[in-house]
Protein backbone atom coordinates (compact mmCIF):
# COMPACT_ATOMS: atom_id res chain seq x y z
CA UNK A 1 0.00 0.00 0.00
CA UNK A 2 1.62 3.25 -1.08
CA UNK A 3 1.55 6.04 1.46
CA UNK A 4 0.21 9.66 1.04
CA UNK A 5 4.09 11.14 0.41
CA UNK A 6 4.85 8.74 -1.90
CA UNK A 7 1.70 9.32 -3.69
CA UNK A 8 2.41 12.98 -4.03
CA UNK A 9 6.07 12.26 -5.17
CA UNK A 10 4.53 10.16 -8.07
CA UNK A 11 2.19 12.64 -9.21
CA UNK A 12 5.10 15.36 -8.53
CA UNK A 13 7.16 13.18 -11.35
CA UNK A 14 3.88 12.49 -13.40
CA UNK A 15 3.10 16.44 -14.08
CA UNK A 16 6.99 17.64 -14.35
CA UNK A 17 9.04 19.16 -11.97
CA UNK A 18 8.74 22.95 -11.72
CA UNK A 19 10.49 25.95 -9.52
CA UNK A 20 8.29 29.00 -8.62
CA UNK A 21 10.73 32.11 -9.09
CA UNK A 22 9.74 35.12 -7.07
CA UNK A 23 11.74 38.75 -7.07
CA UNK A 24 11.62 41.98 -6.99
CA UNK A 25 12.93 43.30 -10.69
CA UNK A 26 15.07 46.67 -10.18
CA UNK A 27 16.29 48.75 -13.19
CA UNK A 28 20.25 49.28 -13.73
CA UNK A 29 19.37 53.32 -11.50
CA UNK A 30 18.02 51.65 -8.66
CA UNK A 31 13.70 52.09 -9.75
CA UNK A 32 11.74 48.89 -9.65
CA UNK A 33 11.08 47.47 -13.39
CA UNK A 34 7.23 48.12 -15.01
CA UNK A 35 6.25 46.23 -18.12
CA UNK A 36 6.12 42.55 -19.15
CA UNK A 37 8.67 39.84 -19.65
CA UNK A 38 8.02 37.05 -21.61
CA UNK A 39 10.22 33.76 -20.96
CA UNK A 40 9.98 31.22 -24.01
CA UNK A 41 12.01 27.58 -23.46
CA UNK A 42 14.22 27.02 -26.07
CA UNK A 43 14.42 23.83 -28.04
CA UNK A 44 18.31 22.32 -28.10
CA UNK A 45 18.98 22.23 -31.18
CA UNK A 46 15.58 22.50 -32.93
CA UNK A 47 14.68 19.24 -31.10
CA UNK A 48 10.96 19.07 -30.48
CA UNK A 49 8.97 17.13 -28.13
CA UNK A 50 10.31 18.59 -24.95
CA UNK A 51 9.11 16.63 -22.06
CA UNK A 52 8.85 17.02 -17.91
CA UNK A 53 7.33 14.28 -16.63
CA UNK A 54 4.63 13.21 -18.93
CA UNK A 55 3.70 17.08 -20.16
CA UNK A 56 4.75 18.14 -23.41
CA UNK A 57 6.45 21.54 -23.51
CA UNK A 58 7.19 22.23 -27.38
CA UNK A 59 6.86 25.89 -28.13
CA UNK A 60 6.23 26.78 -24.14
CA UNK A 61 6.30 30.80 -23.62
CA UNK A 62 4.36 32.69 -20.99
CA UNK A 63 4.40 36.31 -20.54
CA UNK A 64 4.25 37.78 -17.06
CA UNK A 65 2.78 41.53 -16.96
CA UNK A 66 5.43 43.31 -14.00
CA UNK A 67 4.06 46.38 -11.67
CA UNK A 68 6.53 48.18 -9.27
CA UNK A 69 8.84 45.62 -10.04
CA UNK A 70 6.99 42.45 -8.78
CA UNK A 71 7.91 39.49 -10.35
CA UNK A 72 6.06 35.66 -9.88
CA UNK A 73 6.18 32.51 -12.54
CA UNK A 74 6.24 29.17 -12.55
CA UNK A 75 8.48 27.42 -14.74
CA UNK A 76 9.84 23.77 -15.54
CA UNK A 77 13.34 22.71 -14.23
CA UNK A 78 15.69 22.58 -17.16
CA UNK A 79 17.63 20.03 -15.24
CA UNK A 80 14.03 17.41 -15.31
CA UNK A 81 13.91 18.24 -19.19
CA UNK A 82 14.46 15.80 -21.59
CA UNK A 83 16.52 16.04 -23.88
CA UNK A 84 19.13 17.98 -22.08
CA UNK A 85 20.46 21.17 -22.62
CA UNK A 86 17.19 23.34 -22.18
CA UNK A 87 16.90 27.09 -21.24
CA UNK A 88 14.81 29.98 -21.13
CA UNK A 89 14.84 33.35 -22.83
CA UNK A 90 13.34 36.31 -20.96
CA UNK A 91 12.47 39.04 -22.68
CA UNK A 92 11.70 42.37 -20.81
CA UNK A 93 9.86 45.07 -22.35
CA UNK A 94 9.96 48.31 -19.69
CA UNK A 95 7.06 50.75 -20.26
CA UNK A 96 9.69 53.26 -21.21
CA UNK A 97 12.82 52.97 -22.46
CA UNK A 98 15.03 50.21 -23.95
CA UNK A 99 14.47 46.48 -23.28
CA UNK A 100 16.99 43.60 -23.05
CA UNK A 101 17.41 40.10 -22.56
CA UNK A 102 18.73 36.97 -21.12
CA UNK A 103 19.26 33.46 -20.95
CA UNK A 104 17.95 31.61 -17.93
CA UNK A 105 19.13 28.03 -16.64
CA UNK A 106 16.75 26.90 -13.72
CA UNK A 107 17.73 23.79 -11.58
CA UNK A 108 15.69 22.01 -9.51
CA UNK A 109 14.81 24.06 -6.13
CA UNK A 110 15.35 27.72 -7.23
CA UNK A 111 13.69 30.79 -6.51
CA UNK A 112 15.16 33.76 -7.39
CA UNK A 113 15.75 34.83 -10.98
CA UNK A 114 19.62 35.78 -9.55
CA UNK A 115 19.76 31.66 -9.08
CA UNK A 116 18.62 31.14 -12.62
CA UNK A 117 20.57 33.70 -14.43
CA UNK A 118 23.53 32.35 -17.12
CA UNK A 119 25.71 33.63 -19.12
CA UNK A 120 26.04 30.80 -21.17
CA UNK A 121 23.98 28.93 -23.41
CA UNK A 122 23.63 24.75 -22.34
CA UNK A 123 25.81 22.68 -24.79
CA UNK A 124 22.54 20.07 -25.68
CA UNK A 125 23.03 16.78 -25.54
CA UNK A 126 20.53 16.18 -28.22
CA UNK A 127 21.27 13.85 -31.10
CA UNK A 128 19.68 12.97 -34.37
CA UNK A 129 19.76 10.05 -36.55
CA UNK A 130 20.11 10.69 -40.58
CA UNK A 131 16.41 9.32 -41.25
CA UNK A 132 15.46 12.12 -39.41
CA UNK A 133 16.71 14.50 -41.98
CA UNK A 134 13.79 16.28 -44.72
CA UNK A 135 14.83 15.34 -47.96
CA UNK A 136 14.64 18.96 -48.84
CA UNK A 137 16.16 19.78 -52.50
CA UNK A 138 18.37 16.60 -52.21
CA UNK A 139 18.33 14.90 -55.01
CA UNK A 140 19.49 10.66 -55.28
CA UNK A 141 23.35 10.95 -54.85
CA UNK A 142 23.66 14.29 -53.01
CA UNK A 143 25.40 14.35 -50.00
CA UNK A 144 25.74 17.33 -47.22
CA UNK A 145 27.88 20.36 -48.01
CA UNK A 146 28.68 23.29 -46.17
CA UNK A 147 28.43 26.62 -48.39
CA UNK A 148 29.82 29.10 -45.93
CA UNK A 149 26.84 29.85 -44.48
CA UNK A 150 24.26 27.23 -44.71
CA UNK A 151 24.75 22.95 -44.73
CA UNK A 152 22.99 22.15 -48.58
CA UNK A 153 22.47 19.34 -50.75
CA UNK A 154 25.34 19.03 -53.39
CA UNK A 155 26.14 16.60 -55.15
CA UNK A 156 30.27 18.10 -55.38
CA UNK A 157 31.15 16.67 -51.79
CA UNK A 158 34.73 16.07 -50.92
CA UNK A 159 35.50 12.00 -51.25
CA UNK A 160 36.63 10.15 -47.93
CA UNK A 161 38.97 7.33 -49.00
CA UNK A 162 39.04 4.30 -46.72
CA UNK A 163 42.72 2.81 -45.75
CA UNK A 164 42.40 -0.96 -45.53
CA UNK A 165 45.66 -3.41 -45.01
CA UNK A 166 45.86 -6.09 -47.52
CA UNK A 167 43.18 -8.88 -47.10
CA UNK A 168 41.02 -6.81 -44.93
CA UNK A 169 38.68 -4.26 -47.45
CA UNK A 170 35.31 -4.26 -47.49
CA UNK A 171 33.79 -6.78 -50.15
CA UNK A 172 32.48 -4.44 -53.07
CA UNK A 173 28.75 -4.32 -53.71
CA UNK A 174 25.95 -2.14 -53.88
CA UNK A 175 26.43 -0.97 -50.21
CA UNK A 176 30.26 0.03 -51.34
CA UNK A 177 29.61 1.09 -54.73
CA UNK A 178 31.53 4.12 -55.15
CA UNK A 179 33.83 3.81 -52.19
CA UNK A 180 37.58 4.54 -52.84
CA UNK A 181 40.45 2.34 -50.91
CA UNK A 182 43.81 2.47 -50.50
CA UNK A 183 45.22 -0.89 -49.74
CA UNK A 184 48.46 -0.89 -48.32
CA UNK A 185 50.64 -3.54 -49.58
CA UNK A 186 53.49 -5.16 -46.91
CA UNK A 187 56.96 -5.33 -47.12
CA UNK A 188 58.45 -5.22 -50.61
CA UNK A 189 54.68 -4.50 -52.43
CA UNK A 190 53.03 -1.12 -53.54
CA UNK A 191 49.87 0.17 -51.89
CA UNK A 192 46.89 0.43 -54.63
CA UNK A 193 43.81 3.00 -54.90
CA UNK A 194 40.88 1.13 -55.80
CA UNK A 195 37.24 2.24 -56.85
CA UNK A 196 34.29 -0.26 -56.06
CA UNK A 197 32.56 0.08 -59.70
CA UNK A 198 29.42 -2.03 -61.29
CA UNK A 199 30.74 -3.02 -64.55
CA UNK A 200 27.79 -3.55 -67.89
CA UNK A 201 26.86 -7.01 -66.44
CA UNK A 202 25.64 -5.51 -62.95
CA UNK A 203 28.89 -7.01 -61.30
CA UNK A 204 30.55 -5.53 -58.65
CA UNK A 205 34.50 -5.26 -58.37
CA UNK A 206 37.43 -3.39 -56.74
CA UNK A 207 38.99 -1.45 -59.69
CA UNK A 208 42.85 -0.55 -59.56
CA UNK A 209 43.27 3.40 -60.22
CA UNK A 210 47.12 2.93 -59.97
Amino acid sequence: MKTLPTLLLLAASAFGQTATISDTITTPFGGTFGGTVTVSLNSPALAQPLYSGNVTLSGWTQTVTVTAGAFSLTLYANDQITPGGTSYTATFAPSSGTGWKETWVVPTGATTIRAIRSTTVPTPTVKFNLAQLNQSSATVGQGIRWNGTAWEAAANVQAVVHIWSAGTEATCNSTTRGYVVMVQGGAGVADTLRICRKDAADAYAWTALF
